[in-house]
């Protein structure tokens, strides 16, 4: 049977199953809290999501017969079933994840996962709470720059939202009592090949590797960290961990093989890498910019230039964009192979080939 807790001060109800065999009693908590003018005759109504958090009572009440079925036929001891349910408590950082691994792609997983450690490192939290005056202080505090923010903030709220469609919180954050996100001007700054190949020429030999990096970054087109760490050089197709558009790489494979041989990758999962990437060299955002913009001066056509670096296509195009048509992929590569030329890509490879010897 389904058991309500008493009411708390400010009107929420727990949700739980109880179970009386044979004059003993088991109840399971089943992680569901919702105010008390929410419920009716035991079923949730007037709530966002009460389809979803009802199918899930429905879901632990078959699950508890089946172990009362059990019992019965002597498959599971009772207190068994009482070890099965002691110390049940609810985890919303662990049940929440969880949820996200079971039902979102890795490339979503990833990114929620990194929102969730810069909003809880910001914040000093040890165990995840979601709350208005924490997500403002990310906006107003964290060092990344607007559009990562905008990433973390968007991340934030979608999670705050599954957690409460899931009975994991109560409340939702305030958006109309967010702060605003501040672009920073330094965006939109780009390199010529020229200053490329003079900040190389310039640098020390132990920031090598944080030039194979930039460099790696800009033949592949504007890749930031996470896709680096998982492209696959054998694939001539990448699927952008941001917006899930597939990167076709049919060309430049010997140039992207020669800059991806010499990555690191485990070192570029590290913190302090990345932290040091932009001051040891140029950060992935340059790179991403300087490659849009020399597209643009070439003249090349918007759709192309969205497809090359894994934008969502606008509009009706989007139907319509066939990366398996031979005509399109071809356009697509000579495109991609011009930026390279006008990049001055075989200059600034000479250069790092250099500062590698040296």
């Amino acid at each position: 049977m389904i058991k309500l807790s008493p009411p708390t001060k400010k009107g929420f109800v727990r949700f739980s199953i109880r179970v009386i065999y044979k004059g003993k009693a088991i109840t399971k908590n089943i992680g569901i809290k919702v105010h008390k003018s929410q419920i009716r005759r035991k079923k949730i109504v007037n709530h966002p999501y009460a389809n979803e958090l009802n199918k899930k009572v429905a879901e632990e009440l078959f699950k508890v017969r089946e172990l009362v079925y059990s019992l019965g036929a002597g498959i599971i001891t009772f207190e068994e079933i009482k070890g099965l349910n002691k110390g049940l408590k609810k985890d919303l950082e662990k049940d929440l994840f969880e949820h996200i691994y079971n039902t979102k792609s890795n490339s979503a997983y990833n990114i929620y996962s990194t929102a969730i450690r810069a909003y809880k490192k910001i914040n000093n939290q040890k165990k995840l709470q979601f709350c208005t005056e924490s997500l403002n202080n990310l906006i107003l505090n964290y060092g990344g720059s607007g559009s990562t923010i905008n990433t973390y903030v968007a991340s934030i709220k979608a999670l705050n939202k599954e957690a409460y469609r899931l009975g994991l919180v109560k409340e939702l954050i305030e958006t109309n009592k967010l702060h605003k996100v501040k672009r920073s001007l330094n965006q939109m700054t780009t390199v010529t090949p020229e200053e490329i190949i003079e900040k190389i020429r310039d640098s020390k030999p132990e920031d090598y590797k944080h030039w194979v990096v930039f460099v790696f970054s800009l033949v592949g087109r504007g890749l930031y960290f996470t896709d680096i760490t998982t492209f696959d050089i054998n694939n001539p197709r990448h699927k952008r961990s941001k917006t899930g558009v597939v990167m076709l790489y049919e060309s430049n494979r010997d140039l992207l093989r020669h800059l991806y041989n010499q990555l690191d990758i485990s070192d570029i999962k590290r913190g302090k890498f990345k932290q040091s990437q932009a001051k040891k060299s140029l950060g992935l955002k340059v790179a991403r910019k300087t490659f849009e913009t020399t597209a643009l001066g070439l003249g090349i056509d918007k759709t192309i230039r969205r497809q090359l670096l894994g934008h969502t296509v606008e509009g009706i195009e989007r139907h319509y964009a066939d990366m398996n048509n031979e005509a399109v992929k071809a356009r697509l590569m000579e495109a991609y192979t011009r930026v390279l030329e006008e990049l001055k890509i075989k200059e600034i490879m000479s250069e790092l080939d250099k500062k590698k010897g040296s």
